[in-house]
């Protein structure tokens, strides 16, 4: 089985009506229902666990909540190298809520990041 890779950077993680989504994402990025018509190109990445455990490949298929860091990813492009928030925060009104933005400095993109993310289990899965 192949997983997809949806929009918002993430390898399928969970269904809705029958379709692949991101669980992590839903309600909060775009992307979280929209598989990605042109997933990002792995190879040679590696990815490391939120613990900093020593990488390993790249495997949308063997990694846990899976998250593409690299060129072009939602990671690189939506986070902001100062604060860490999502550009959409840094907004005069934050249209996912309706609410002020939250920070006093300009968005600056992170970039791509060296590696790719997921999850290990090192805190459990409860």
């Amino acid at each position: 089985m192949t997983t997809v890779m949806m929009e918002c950077g993430h390898a399928a993680n969970a269904t809705t009506d029958g379709e692949p989504c991101c669980a992590i994402c839903a309600g909060i990025d775009a992307g979280w229902n929209v598989v990605a018509e042109n997933p990002p190109d792995l190879t040679g990445r590696m990815a490391r666990c939120y613990c900093d455990r020593d990488p390993v490949p790249s495997d949308p298929d063997r990694l846990a909540f899976f998250e593409y860091r690299g060129e072009g990813s939602d990671f690189a492009t939506n986070g902001c190298a100062v604060c860490r928030f999502s550009k959409i925060v840094h907004q005069k009104v934050n249209p996912a809520t309706g609410r002020e933005g939250v920070t006093d400095h300009e968005f600056t993109p992170r970039g791509p990041h060296e590696f790719d993310a997921y999850y290990c289990g090192c805190r459990g899965w409860d």
